[in-house]
């Protein structure tokens, strides 16, 4: 009785593969994708594809993202200053920015008479 013997496959070439790169490239498909539309093995595929860039043969670019320049706006932030809270003769009193002393001064001997 003779034995069913396995279908021997012949080694396909670097050209039967550079094709499929080539192809795959411009499909924009995800290689393993590819290769199942194809009938191809994923590992065999990834082996020549390395092996073509390995050698310089890459004949398209490989599907990378487009580098966009995005416009950046300077914003300078100006600094607010926090206000002075001032306690006097059961008064609270906020001061910003740069107050007069003398206004001050004033201001506390005005709150002194009413306390």
């Amino acid at each position: 009785m003779a034995k069913a013997s396995r279908k021997q496959k012949k080694p396909r070439s670097a050209d039967f593969w550079r094709k499929h790169v080539d192809g795959w490239r411009a499909s924009k498909l995800t290689q393993v994708e590819y290769c199942r539309r194809h009938k191809l093995s994923a590992g065999a595929f990834w082996h020549w594809k390395r092996r073509f860039l390995n050698q310089g043969e890459e004949s398209a670019p490989i599907n990378k993202p487009d580098i966009v320049p995005i416009p950046v706006q300077q914003f300078t932030i100006k600094e607010v200053p926090q206000p002075i809270i001032l306690h006097a003769s059961g008064y609270q009193v906020e001061l910003v920015g740069d107050f007069c002393q003398a206004t001050l001064v004033k201001l506390l001997e005005t709150l002194s008479r009413f306390a």
